[in-house]
This record gives C-alpha cells, sequence and structure tokens, in this order.
C-alpha cells in the first residue's frame, strides 16, 4: 500500500510533468512544484487582502482600527 504524502505526490508530479504548474523565471517558462506554487499564490492573496483593507481604512471611515486589528490577527 502507497502512503499518501505531499513528498510523494511531489514526487508524483515531478515524474508526469502534466500537471505541473508553470512560472516565468528570467523571461523562461519554468516547471516548479506544487508546494512551490502553493506559496507563492498564497503569498499573492494575503498581499492583496492587505491592500484592500489598507485601502478601506484609509479612503472610508466604515472599519474602525480595531475591527482592522482583528482582521490583520486573523490573517497572519
Amino acid at each position: 500500500m502507497i502512503k499518501v504524502t505531499i513528498q510523494n505526490i511531489i514526487k508524483y508530479e515531478f515524474r508526469t510533468h502534466k500537471t505541473m504548474p508553470t512560472m516565468r523565471v528570467k523571461g523562461k517558462k519554468v516547471k516548479v512544484a506544487p508546494i512551490y506554487w502553493a506559496i507563492f499564490l498564497s503569498t499573492k492573496i494575503i498581499i492583496v487582502i492587505l491592500f484592500i483593507i489598507f485601502v478601506l481604512k484609509e479612503f472610508t471611515h466604515v472599519l474602525d482600527p480595531y475591527f482592522v486589528k482583528m482582521l490583520l490577527m486573523l490573517l497572519i
């Protein structure tokens, strides 16, 4: 019986190369491991959420500072 672990999934993805996500590195398309792709996407999503909170906080008076602190604590 094969154990399903993240390492085995990454090894399988490297062998098949069919569902490997690609990124542009120095102008070339490079296939990357899914774990790196997930880290990259989650970082981008967190930055976008923080930017939205910043815009809402600065340009509207809808969010009070306590609420923004709670949102930031939930994200981190």
